[in-house]
């Protein structure tokens, strides 16, 4: 097990300085997914050997984590950020770099908090107020929207029949319902038996 407290407590001092937790918003189009937040945290510079040095830490902690690359078109430096998104990586960085944190240990606390709350509730229903809260006090940005959970499903159809086992088939992965189903067919039979009347009629 990694236990270089020097090199740990070094690698926090790093994060109070140049780091920070947040969430990012996940608006993808599929049912639930809209307005969820997810954890991140993310280590910014531009030194490089000090980014070898970040990543010699976290891999013997075993912590996961992306690097990107950022090269502006100015006569900026060149800048690296160092992230780890989602329950899973996160949940190791918290726990091993907390003890050793200062003036980014409310926001790791914080984060810890949202993801202990996040795993006591499997439901796809809104966050709690207590999850909000955490959420507007580390959002920088203050745009936290309410989450759109998975809609309970339709007792009837369009027309008020009811989706009883009787009355519900599948068309197209759908559920659609027998007595509309029953009644378009007997627009189709009166209009092609008018159809027939008609063209008999004509001859």
């Amino acid at each position: 097990m990694f236990s270089d407290v020097a090199d740990l407590a070094w690698l926090a001092g790093f994060i109070d300085g140049e780091g920070s937790f947040h969430f990012r918003r996940s608006a993808g189009r599929r049912i639930g997914s809209k307005n969820y937040y997810y954890p991140a945290i993310r280590i910014c510079n531009t030194d490089v050997p000090t980014l070898a040095t970040v990543q010699r830490i976290a891999d013997a902690a075993g912590l996961g984590y992306n690097v990107y690359w950022r090269h502006p078109k100015n006569s900026n430096l060149s800048s690296w950020d160092m992230e780890a998104r989602g329950t899973k990586r996160l949940l190791p960085w918290l726990t091993t770099m907390i003890p050793y944190l200062h003036t980014k240990r409310s926001q790791a606390e914080d984060v810890l908090r949202f993801l202990t709350l996040r795993s006591e509730d499997h439901s796809q229903r809104d966050y709690s107020s207590t999850e909000y809260e955490i959420l507007h006090r580390i959002s920088k940005r203050g745009l936290i929207k309410p989450r759109q959970g998975v809609p309970a499903p339709a007792t009837a159809c369009k027309h008020g029949h009811p989706f009883t086992d009787e009355n519900t088939y599948t068309w197209h992965g759908k559920r659609s319902c027998r007595t509309c189903r029953s009644a378009a067919n007997q627009r189709v039979a009166a209009r092609r038996k008018e159809e027939r009347r008609l063209l008999r009629s004509s001859t």
